[in-house]
């Protein structure tokens, strides 16, 4: 698995590639929201496979809704203390019966995820909806 992430300076996306095949699988979108945490994650044809979503009151945990809405799996930030050091993993539940490309492109909306919210940068670089 191949991760892509285009500059943008506000829309956030990322997109999977097949190293073996050489091709697109698909791409994960991050949708501005006043309420909420989106992404969107699409396969190699546009079409939306998954939305993820997460309140802004609400710890890290992103519910993986397919299509029509139903929720089957989460994506959720684990962290730990170590002293001063705050270590922090990224869990997935992913949806039964999940194809394997599937699960790539939702490995690739953690890294998205763990990037946009929780990645050391200096404030200047953050975009100004982390603020």
């Amino acid at each position: 698995m191949r991760l892509e992430r285009p500059y943008r300076w506000i829309f956030d996306e990322i997109f999977v590639w097949d190293p073996i095949k050489e091709e697109c699988i698909g791409n994960i979108r991050f949708k501005i929201s006043i309420v909420s945490r989106e992404f969107k994650v699409f396969n190699q044809s546009g079409v939306m496979l998954f939305l993820l979503t997460s309140t802004r009151c609400q710890s890290f945990t992103f519910y993986i809704h397919n299509a029509v809405g139903t929720r089957v799996g989460e994506i959720k930030k684990q962290s730990r203390r170590h002293g001063s050091h705050l270590d922090a993993d990224i869990g997935i539940t992913f949806p039964h019966n999940s194809s394997p490309s599937q699960k790539a492109l939702l490995v690739g909306a953690a890294f998205l995820i763990d990037y946009i919210y929780f990645e050391d940068r200096p404030d200047e670089d953050k975009p100004s909806y982390l603020s």
